[in-house]
């Protein structure tokens, strides 16, 4: 899941660009949500992730398991190999946990 504001920085949508070219890539049965934190429709699910900006979570719906990777996001736009190669691991690492 990944949430926004509706006003996006390059950031934000620079971290969907790599998210989605990972996914397509390597995880095509995943689902991904992109929600919008200001639209009041949104509101019961960004209070339950506590998102109230851009962030990025794994998040499993049968488990209720989360995992925040919104700081290796922000830390790691600038960088599309080791962003992929990264969040191809933690994805697989949160698969099998």
């Amino acid at each position: 899941i990944q949430f926004h504001s509706e006003h996006r920085c390059a950031a934000c949508l620079k971290i969907e660009i790599l998210r989605k070219a990972t996914l397509e890539k390597y995880f095509s049965g995943i689902t991904f949500r992109l929600i919008n934190v200001d639209d009041i429709a949104n509101k019961e699910i960004t209070e339950q992730f506590e998102a109230f900006g851009t962030s990025l979570y794994l998040y499993n719906t049968n488990t209720g398991q989360k995992k925040n990777l919104t700081d290796f996001a922000f830390m790691n736009t600038h960088n599309e190999d080791k962003y992929e190669t990264e969040m191809k691991r933690i994805i697989e690492d949160f698969l099998n946990n």
